[in-house]
């Protein structure tokens, strides 16, 4: 772990959340965000080699076929293959709906899942097995969390009970000493119920009811969740080479968009953007995180 270089991490995504404020950059402090970030880059980099890391993500924010917004699959992946440059196992797990813009990219398996209405008893031994002998650290990145009335929301307070996986019923049957890290960007997704709390008193529209109640050991917060996904990918790497060049991840970009995944907030088929963002200003903050991993 280059502990040098995390608080430089922390402060281009946390800086860059204040220019695109959407409520939570008041539910960390700065000195809590490096904290959250270190505890996680120490969590992964004290593994033994050849560890199983399992990386939940997808999620179905979209009336759309499929649902699959942009932000979240090119965090995960970023995550993918710097862990395997490191000589560790992944596994992405997802929701059915989700599943062909996940596969499309083709680093690494992925399994599938179904939403809590058509889950059974097979699917309860599937994760099991997956706890058992595939998982020594949990990653989150961009992943529906339950809201108080065990409900899943989009930020307009939108139920996507249809279409999501309980996938957080891998924290409860998890092997004792294994953490879990979470990433987002909304007070909604996994992990955010180590921060409920705030969201009920911050200004983040419906907080009441979409507010996730899921916690986590280490809450990453950033105003795009990829963006969490490359600092801490950043925070782990013992190269640059460990994370993708800009060209690889506008390649993984155009393949997710190819398989039907659209922006979560403009909503254009189509469209190489992420959270309303362009692929230039994307691809800025990778840049800005490649730097500091290269010059340290």
């Amino acid at each position: 772990m280059r502990a040098d270089l995390i608080p430089l991490l922390s402060n281009v995504v946390s800086n860059l959340s204040l220019l695109r404020p959407r409520g939570v950059h008041v539910l960390s402090s700065q000195s809590e965000s490096i904290a959250a970030l270190t505890s996680a880059a120490f969590a992964i980099t004290s593994l033994p080699p050849s560890s199983s890391i399992v990386i939940m993500t997808g999620f179905p924010c979209l009336t759309t076929s499929p649902p699959t917004e942009t932000d979240g699959p090119n965090g995960a992946f970023a995550l993918v293959r710097c862990l395997n440059k490191l000589g560790h196992k992944t596994l992405i797990l997802t929701n059915e709906c989700d599943y062909d813009v996940m596969n499309c990219v083709g680093m690494t398996e992925i399994e599938k899942f179904p939403p809590t209405s058509s889950w059974t008893t097979r699917d309860d031994a599937r994760l099991q097995q997956i706890a058992d002998t595939k998982c020594d650290h949990i990653i989150s990145i961009e992943r529906p969390g339950l809201a108080a009335d065990n409900n899943y929301y989009t930020m307009s307070g939108r139920s996507m009970n249809s279409d999501v996986a309980p996938l957080e019923k891998l924290l409860t049957i998890r092997k004792p000493g294994v953490s879990c890290t979470a990433i987002g960007d909304g007070g909604i997704e996994l992990g955010m119920g180590k921060v409920y709390d705030r969201i009920l008193t911050s200004e983040i529209p419906n907080k009441k009811l979409i507010g996730s109640t899921i916690s986590c050991d280490n809450l990453i917060l950033c105003a795009v969740s990829n963006w969490g996904g490359y600092a801490l990918a950043g925070a782990v790497a013992n190269s640059v080479d460990c994370l993708p060049s800009k060209e690889e991840e506008t390649e993984i970009l155009r393949k997710v968009v190819a398989a039907g995944a659209r922006d979560g907030i403009l909503r254009v088929q189509g469209g190489m953007t992420v959270d309303g963002l362009s692929l230039e200003e994307n691809l800025d903050v990778l840049g800005k995180i490649q730097d500091l991993v290269k010059n340290r």
